[in-house]
């Protein structure tokens, strides 16, 4: 009993590490990305990366808080009252999003040209792309292997 515990634990250690490596390394693979795309000059990046990982880390944590939201939707017991107030928190959590991109472009328009400005919402967005073809493409490889192997 104490080794499988052991296992588990180490098991659930070594995969939080390599989720946290593959994280990492997406990310570094995504600054690099939007680097090029916009041309940001030596001054730029110091400035501009220090906001935008203050931008993801808030924009993460109101994903985390708008799922939590989501979940108390799910409850078997919940009532008409905690549903509405439910809903209206929903709400509240998006228009918070929409304020924190407001905010955060206009703190970018202080360091980046319109046209970098510009740039990074287009190589957000052809990022997001080219990592989701390559899930599709990994999906259907894996898909085709298994059939094979049937």
């Amino acid at each position: 009993m104490k080794s499988l515990l052991i296992f588990t634990f180490t098991l659930l250690v070594t995969i939080t590490a390599f989720t946290q490596d593959y994280r990492s390394l997406i990310y570094e693979k995504k600054k690099q990305f939007i680097s090029e795309k916009i041309n940001l000059n030596e001054t730029q990046q110091k400035e501009f990366w220090v906001l935008y990982e203050e931008y993801n880390k808030k924009k993460k944590d109101l994903r985390v808080e708008l799922s939590q939201n989501k979940l108390d939707l799910r409850k078997s017991n919940i009532t008409e009252k905690e549903v509405q107030e439910t809903l209206q928190k929903d709400f509240a959590l998006k228009e918070k999003f929409v304020i924190l991109e407001k905010e955060y472009l206009t703190k970018y328009s202080k360091i980046l040209t319109t046209e970098q400005l510009v740039g990074l919402l287009n190589a957000e967005e052809d990022f997001h792309k080219i990592m989701m073809e390559r899930l599709k493409e990994n999906k259907h490889q894996k898909d085709s292997s298994n059939d094979r192997g049937q």
